[in-house]
């Protein structure tokens, strides 16, 4: 009985180890199996992780593609609105305000076509003026001034001058000479002017040459404004001088 219960046990000894033996291998088996399989399970974590990297990257680079546009418009509606704001802004004229302003009031609205300045002074003033008067001539204002520029202590050349006009399109005659002389190259080579300005200090022209000059240059319907005491007053042609007018 002894040795049948001991060769019993070790029957079933073998027989454990046999099924274990067995359950090892099918183990291995199928453990083979799955990684020689296309697509296999342990395969599919590096997938998933790349598949995850990848779909990572493309969303990123759609967010971009989204942000690009985004941010163009907002640079492109800033600027409309920049572009905007400077066409909404009136563009200061020379006339609104400065030395030249109470002169262009008296100019405002008259129609005329031809301009004789004495003095330039900074050339500032012939600039305000013409732009205050083209608006009511259809063509081009004729302009002409009398100065001994930078022979007479004028800190202001005539090629700068003539260069500042030009600049403006304003196509000038100029006289680089004394009033008097200037006045006799205006009377023979342009005639009579619309509009005369006279910045000259009185005593370099209230004399009866310059005065009889002056009408030579002049008609009946010619402004002639002088300044004097910071502020243009009016004078008005009559018996061959200048008479000052209220």
């Amino acid at each position: 009985v002894v040795k049948f219960a001991t060769s019993r046990r070790e029957l079933l000894m073998s027989l454990v180890k046999l099924w274990k033996s067995l359950c090892g291998r099918s183990k291995e088996h199928s453990t083979a199996e799955k990684s020689s399989r296309p697509g296999s399970s342990e395969s599919l974590p590096e997938t998933s992780a790349s598949t995850g990297a990848t779909t990572a990257g493309v969303s990123s680079l759609v967010a971009s593609e989204e942000q690009v546009p985004a941010q163009a418009v907002t640079c492109q509606t800033a600027t409309s609105k920049k572009a905007t704001s400077k066409r909404a802004t009136p563009k200061r004229r020379m006339f609104g305000a400065g030395p030249h302003a109470g002169l262009c009031r008296q100019l405002k609205g008259l129609e005329i076509e031809s301009v004789l300045e004495i003095s330039i002074d900074d050339g500032t003033r012939a600039l305000a003026v013409l732009e205050v008067l083209q608006k009511k001539c259809p063509q081009p204002v004729r302009y002409s001034a009398i100065d001994e520029f930078e022979l007479g202590g004028n800190s202001f050349a005539l090629r700068d001058f003539y260069r500042l006009l030009r600049e403006h399109d304003i196509r000038p005659q100029l006289f680089p000479e004394t009033v008097d002389n200037g006045l006799r190259s205006v009377a023979n080579n342009l005639g009579a002017m619309d509009l005369v300005l006279i910045a000259s200090a009185s005593d370099r022209w209230q004399n009866p040459v310059t005065l009889h000059l002056l009408s030579r240059i002049t008609h009946p319907r010619t402004l002639i404004l002088h300044h004097e005491n910071d502020a243009w007053v009016r004078f008005q042609p009559e018996s061959g001088s200048l008479k000052r007018a209220a």
